[in-house]
C-alpha cells in the first residue's frame, strides 16, 4: 500500500475535521496493524520517545511516538487487541479503545472486523473525551462496521435513532471525568 491514497476521508477523520481538527500528518505502524513493535518495511521501526532503546509498542507506534514527542496535541489509532493501548501505556499516555460499533470503522483495514475500533492516543483525558465525543456517531456507509450486534455478518444499524439507542452516548464524554474519580479505590501493584 506504498502509493495507497483514499478517495476521501475516514468518517472519523471527517468528523474531527468538522469539530475543528486540523489533519498534520499519518504515522509509522506495523504494517496491517499486525504486531507490537511498531516496524514496517517502508517506515523501519519507531522509536520510543523518552527511552529510544526501548519498544513505542504497536501497532499504533508511530502515532504513540508522536504524541509522547509533543508533536501534536491528540493522535488516532485503531486496535484490535492492544493496538491503541499499548502505545499508550509505554509511552506515558491515555489511550482509549472505544465499545465495538460506537465508532465507524470506515477507512480502517481491520484485521478483525469483530475486534477493530479506532480511538485516541492523548496526553490528557480530557483530549481523550473529547476526541472521542468528535469520533463517535452513526455512520450511514456500508463499510461503518456499526452492526445491530457483535457478529461481524450482523445487519448494519439501519438509523441514527437506533445508534443512539444502542449506545447510549452522553451529550460529552467529559462529563464523565472527575478529579476525585478514584478517591476510596484500591489499586493493586
Amino acid at each position: 500500500l506504498q502509493n495507497n491514497q483514499p478517495p476521501d476521508d475516514a468518517y472519523t477523520v471527517k468528523k474531527i475535521r468538522d469539530a475543528g481538527g486540523i489533519i498534520i500528518g499519518k504515522a509509522n505502524m506495523d504494517e496491517f496493524a499486525f504486531g507490537f513493535t511498531g516496524s514496517s518495511s517502508l517506515g523501519g521501526k519507531t522509536k520510543n520517545a523518552y527511552v529510544p532503546a526501548n519498544s513505542a509498542g504497536g501497532s499504533s507506534s508511530g502515532t504513540g511516538t508522536s504524541i509522547a514527542a509533543s508533536l501534536a496535541m491528540v493522535g488516532l489509532g485503531t486496535d484490535t487487541g492492544g493496538s491503541v493501548r499499548v502505545p499508550s501505556a509505554v509511552e506515558g499516555l491515555y489511550g482509549l479503545r472505544p465499545t465495538l460499533r460506537l465508532v465507524s470503522q470506515d477507512g480502517i483495514l481491520p484485521l478483525a472486523h469483530g475486534q477493530d475500533t479506532g480511538g485516541p492516543l492523548c496526553r490528557s483525558l480530557p483530549d481523550c473525551a473529547l476526541t472521542l465525543d468528535a469520533m463517535a456517531g452513526f455512520d450511514a456507509a456500508d463499510t461503518s462496521g456499526q452492526r445491530t450486534d457483535k457478529a461481524w455478518d450482523a445487519p448494519l444499524v439501519a438509523t441514527a435513532a437506533a445508534y443512539d439507542a444502542m449506545t447510549s452516548r452522553p451529550a460529552s464524554y467529559t462529563t464523565a471525568l472527575s478529579a476525585d474519580g478514584l478517591k476510596g479505590a484500591r489499586i493493586g501493584v
